[in-house]
């Protein structure tokens, strides 16, 4: 089975709802972000790849999901920087994931602005983050960011 991902940078991939087996471990994932709430199956699904998991709603925020983001992006981008190849995923492959994918591209290279990795997103996948609760999300979320680390 083929899987719908894209390179958004070395190591880190987005894409949608991952088949369930060893379709990840075969394409050479060494790791595996749920994003989609409504998808969450047990890690034995994946065999082969470390799970990591955020229970994101594709229509609102609520509280926390913001911060738990965040902490999974941090996750992701460690991984990425340990040479790991990240694959990051939910329903469709657009918002939830392209919410986890920014905030990890931001850590790796902080010098990059939130509208330039918004950008490179949709340039890499062109169905990326159409919703703009997500946009604004990682625009205001990577612009506070920006100001308390200085860069």
């Amino acid at each position: 089975m083929t899987l719908d991902i894209n390179q958004i940078a070395p190591g880190l991939y987005q894409g949608s709802y991952p088949p369930h087996g060893d379709a990840v471990r075969r394409a050479g994932f060494d790791v595996l972000c749920l994003c989609a709430e409504e998808h969450q199956p047990n890690a034995a699904a994946y065999p082969g790849v470390e799970v990591l998991r955020v229970r994101l709603d594709d229509g609102r925020f609520r509280p926390g999901d913001k911060r738990n983001a965040s902490m999974v992006a941090r996750e992701v981008a460690r991984r990425v920087r340990r040479g790991k190849s990240c694959l990051v995923t939910c329903a469709a492959g657009r918002n939830r994931s392209g919410l986890v994918v920014a905030l990890a591209m931001h850590l790796l290279d902080q010098s990059v602005s939130p509208d330039a990795i918004i950008a490179r997103i949709k340039a890499r996948r062109a169905d990326a983050l159409t919703n703009p609760w997500f946009n604004d999300a990682i625009r205001n979320d990577l612009k506070i960011k920006i100001r308390e680390t200085g860069t």
